[in-house]
């Protein structure tokens, strides 16, 4: 018998919000930190970085973050050493609230001087809290002295608290029968957004076309799977 096993995933996605600049450094201008959420690749949030530099900006609600993207600027190929090396994100669910670190960058050398290039970071919530307010401070650029920190657009990837869209994952593997007949087992992983493997008592497999889900006879089959809850 030759069994092949299909790990089905479900992943979160960028976080669709409308974000305010509530402070930072440079908040007008051209160039200015609020170009991060504009949507727009073309503009960029674009400063000296001779000592801290910073932006507060806030979400149009409150969301769980699992991640973020930075997305290095227009001409990164050309003026090289721009990308952020060193940097703290923070979040907090309201203005009364202190700060929390959600990611601490104290040396990277992932992001290349490419223009326009997304590159994806993974935060700390392992409880998974929802957040409504952020603060991002950068503290160096990968040159060697003092130089313009530049990047093109911040983005969230995550899902609203106490909610995950109803959803059918469907998965398509072909099952070849050299077991005489006898029933073919078919192993699956289930996982939801922030890659935790999810019980089956929370969802429901079928596949169609089958007896109680037993596959005999050679073929191909699809595999549905049915969430219960959230």
């Amino acid at each position: 018998m030759l069994m092949m096993c299909t790990v089905l995933s479900v992943c979160a996605q960028i976080f669709q919000t409308t974000y305010t600049v509530t402070g930072g450094s440079k908040r007008t201008g051209d160039e200015s930190c609020a170009k991060l959420f504009d949507g727009d690749v073309h503009t960029k949030w674009c400063e000296y970085c001779s000592s801290t530099i910073y932006v507060e900006f806030e979400s149009k609600w409150s969301f769980i973050p699992t991640g973020y993207i930075l997305t290095t600027g227009d001409d990164n190929a050309v003026n090289n050493y721009r990308n952020p090396q060193r940097w703290r994100l923070y979040g907090r669910l309201s203005e009364y609230d202190e700060w929390t670190e959600l990611a601490y960058v104290s040396k990277d050398e992932s992001m290349e001087d490419k223009n326009l290039t997304p590159y994806e970071f993974s935060l700390n919530n392992p409880y998974h809290r929802p957040y409504w307010q952020f603060k991002l401070e950068i503290y160096d650029v990968r040159s060697y002295y003092p130089d313009y920190c530049q990047l093109s657009e911040f983005q969230f990837i995550g899902y609203m608290e106490n909610y995950m869209p109803s959803m059918v994952v469907e998965g398509i593997q072909p099952i070849y029968d050299y077991n005489n007949g006898q029933p073919i087992p078919i192993d699956y992983t289930v996982k939801d957004a922030l890659g935790n493997t999810i019980d089956p008592s929370h969802y429901t497999a079928t596949i169609p076309y089958t007896n109680d889900n037993i596959v005999i006879n050679e073929g191909q089959y699809m595999l549905s799977l049915y969430g219960k809850d959230d």
